[in-house]
């Protein structure tokens, strides 16, 4: 059994914005490689030493690697998202762009802990963050925005207004379910 640790949330938010950055700079860099070895790497590490309980958190990782998968394919399928460096028809998102979703997810028991019971403001986020995430992607040249720009951002908006409670509902039961994690409040 772990000890108990309380890492901070400084550690977290900074391990996703080097995934974020590596994977989507490398991606419209000509490396699409690189963004899944640095996530794969922190996630590693983030099991290994930073998760509370790591089999609940890997749990949810996988689950949220799952859901965006079937999102961000969704929104290709839907004319929202284009990957210009991936191979034209391909049906499926990069795996740096499901990998994102993972690297979100380790946000949920420290910097986004505060969310929890507050699935409203969890699906506000979403509408509002999602959108620009991935605009932010378009602009770096990781990724292209559909041809009808407003349907492609409401898309992506329902989408993630959708996904970021589930999310932070199963983040929460999850904790709920751990020996030893307190229900409520932020570690």
């Amino acid at each position: 059994m772990r000890a108990a640790r309380r890492p901070s949330a400084l550690g977290d938010l900074l391990a996703y914005q080097l995934g974020w950055w590596t994977s989507v700079l490398g991606a419209a860099r000509g490396a699409p490689a690189l963004g899944p070895a640095v996530a794969l790497g922190l996630i590693a590490w983030h099991l290994a030493r930073r998760a509370l309980c790591p089999r609940r958190e890997a749990l949810l990782l996988a689950a949220a690697a799952l859901l965006g998968l079937g999102v961000d394919t969704a929104l290709l399928a839907g004319g929202a998202l284009l990957f210009p460096h991936e191979p034209s028809g391909s049906p499926w998102p990069p795996p740096w762009m499901v990998l994102l979703w993972p690297l979100f997810a380790l946000l949920l028991e420290r910097p986004l802990g505060w969310l929890r019971g507050r699935l409203a403001l969890a699906a506000l986020l979403g509408v509002i963050g999602g959108p620009l995430a991935y605009a932010g992607g378009a602009q770096l040249g990781a990724l292209t925005l559909g041809a009808d720009l407003p349907r492609a951002l409401l898309l992506i908006a329902l989408a993630w207004g959708l996904a970021a409670p589930a999310l932070v509902a199963l983040a929460a039961r999850l904790r709920v379910a751990a020996p030893g994690v307190a229900a409520r409040g932020s570690a």
